[in-house]
């Protein structure tokens, strides 16, 4: 597990499994689905995923308030295991969300070293 990105908002985590290695990577934010038009949708056990490559197998999604990605040799089943143990839900843009990521924001300033 790594911190990467501009000011390491980044969280990259590599796992071994029994398929091979499996790279996922989580951002706060909000996955821009018009960007992604024209990319083939899947359901994976409840979980919508965008697939932006086959070989290898590189899948976004939407999990709350995270955008995650996934990149793995190729689809299985412990691939999309992983993939289907994030929760679900989409992207809320509430008030009441709104201000709570913002006070998130706040207090990691204060929290850094």
């Amino acid at each position: 597990m790594r911190w990467s990105g501009d000011d390491d908002q980044v969280l990259e985590v590599d796992l071994a499994g029994p398929d091979g290695p499996v790279v996922l990577t989580e951002q706060q934010g909000r996955l821009d689905t018009e960007a992604l038009a024209g990319a083939q949708v899947q359901s994976l056990h409840g979980c919508t995923v965008y697939v932006l490559s086959t070989s290898p197998w590189h899948v976004v999604w939407q999990s709350d308030a995270t955008v995650v990605e996934a990149v793995a040799a190729q689809s299985s089943d412990s691939v999309q295991s992983v993939v289907a143990a994030f929760p679900g839900g989409t992207f809320d843009d509430g008030v009441p969300a709104r201000i709570t990521r913002g006070w998130d924001t706040v207090t990691g300033v204060f929290a850094q070293p």
